[in-house]
């Protein structure tokens, strides 16, 4: 199945099989300018492009949409304007269906998922996890290691998944407090899906 689009996907999110989301981008070199990014929505029959992020060299690593007028966006963005080693800073972005909005931040957030549209949680690959709630973002602090991915299926059933030491670690939110956990896996762990508690 074909997307409609020849831009390079790097995440997808549906709430069903008639509301599906994937966020990628056009341009190969990191560094251009034209880099933009794309966002696109499956109905169950066709995909259909809905909005490119104006800023140039963007860089998404992952989607969460609630809605066609509630969708965010994370990664990265180039600057060379920014004067700092990589030239290189984190985003989150939200679209309301018409316009795009992004804010900035020094680390790179590399996942987003989300309870409801009110409840957001953010991972960064400098380990931090960020909450959206009440209408802001906040830092939820230090967990273990990296953090490449989040997934949950409620707001007292969340997971993330990265890397620590170069071994692999799981982290689960219970909606009260964060536990660790280490897979006998001997790699980094890039993805996470969830059905239950006891199921990821």
């Amino acid at each position: 199945q074909t997307s409609g689009t020849t831009a390079t996907l790097v995440d997808v999110q549906g709430s069903s099989a008639t509301n599906v989301w994937a966020v990628g981008y056009t341009g190969s070199d990191l560094y251009a300018s034209g880099r933009k990014p794309i966002l696109v929505h499956f109905d169950g029959t066709h995909w259909e492009k809905l909005a490119v992020l104006p800023e140039g060299a963007v860089t998404p690593r992952g989607v969460w949409a609630n809605s066609a007028t509630d969708v965010w966006i994370v990664g990265s963005r180039y600057d060379v304007n920014l004067g700092t080693t990589s030239n290189q800073e984190g985003i989150r972005a939200h679209f309301d269906g018409q316009t795009w909005t992004m804010e900035t931040n020094p680390s790179y957030p590399s996942d987003i998922w989300g309870s409801a549209a009110d409840d957001l949680y953010a991972v960064k690959t400098s380990a931090y996890v960020s909450h959206y709630v009440a209408g802001a973002w906040k830092s939820e602090g230090m967990k273990h290691g990296y953090c490449t991915a989040i997934w949950g299926t409620s707001a007292s059933d969340i997971w993330v998944v990265g890397w620590d030491n170069g071994d692999p670690h799981m982290q689960h939110f219970d909606g009260t407090a964060w536990s660790y956990n280490s897979p006998p896996n001997s790699e980094g762990l890039w993805g996470v899906h969830a059905s239950s508690p006891n199921d990821a």
